[in-house]
C-alpha cells in the first residue's frame, strides 16, 4: 500500500447563500458539511431556512476568496458589523444566483471588484 493522495477524502468547500424563512435577510458564509450548518442555524432561527444558492471548489482558498469579495461588495446592506447576514434584494438574488460556471462567477466577481 502506497501513501494516500492529498486529494483523497477531501470535502468540497461550499459557499452557500440561505435566506431566512421569507425575508430579505441572506446569510453568505462558508462550510464543507452543509447539513451540519444548515442544522446548526436553523436551530437558533425561528423562520424556515432555506438554500438559495451554492458553489463548491475544492480549495477552501477560493471559497474564501469569493466569500470576502461578496461580504464586501454587500457591506452596506450587512444586518450587524462583521455579521454574515446582509438585507437582499430579490435583484441582489437574481444576480447572485445567475452565476453557474467558473467563467460567469469570475466575470461576477471582477463585477463585484470594480464597483
Amino acid at each position: 500500500m502506497g501513501r494516500p493522495s492529498r486529494f483523497e477524502n477531501i470535502a468540497p468547500q461550499m459557499l452557500y447563500i440561505m435566506q431566512n424563512g421569507n425575508t430579505n435577510e441572506y446569510k453568505i458564509g462558508i462550510t464543507n458539511n452543509l447539513n451540519t450548518r444548515y442544522s446548526d442555524l436553523q436551530t437558533g432561527c425561528p423562520n424556515e431556512l432555506r438554500v438559495v444558492k451554492i458553489w463548491t471548489h475544492t480549495q477552501r482558498k477560493f471559497i474564501e476568496k469569493y466569500e470576502r469579495v461578496l461580504h464586501r461588495f454587500y457591506q452596506a446592506v450587512r444586518i450587524r458589523n462583521n455579521g454574515e447576514w446582509f438585507k437582499l434584494t430579490d435583484l441582489d438574488i437574481q444576480e447572485l444566483c445567475k452565476p453557474n460556471s467558473i467563467a460567469e462567477q469570475n466575470a461576477f466577481i471582477e463585477k463585484c471588484l470594480k464597483a
